[in-house]
């Protein structure tokens, strides 16, 4: 019975040994093509926000570029007519 008992325990261990060593590289599989969607993922959406962030930085500017050249636009003519506005004055002024 000892030799009996002795030839399964080897068998069951020799069992266990190989679906353990199976079961460990399903799962090391599993880790590195998870890690590879994962990295795939990370990296499709950090390109993404990279587009996105340079559209919005040069929508940003160009905004920016036009608002400050219409407020310029708009001093300089304000100026310019009061400029003329005030010689005007100044003329009427000079003739009372």
């Amino acid at each position: 019975m000892g030799r009996s008992k002795g030839l399964a325990s080897d068998a069951w261990d020799s069992v266990t040994s190989t679906a353990s060593d199976a079961w460990d590289g399903i799962t090391n599989t599993a880790s590195d093509a998870w890690d590879g969607v994962t990295s795939t993922a990370s990296d499709a959406w950090d390109g993404a926000k990279g587009l996105a962030s340079d559209a919005w930085d040069g929508a940003k500017s160009t905004a920016s570029d036009a608002w400050d050249s219409a407020t310029s636009t708009a001093s300089d003519a304000w100026s310019g007519t009061k400029s003329i506005a005030s010689d005007a004055w100044d003329g009427l002024k000079s003739l009372f």
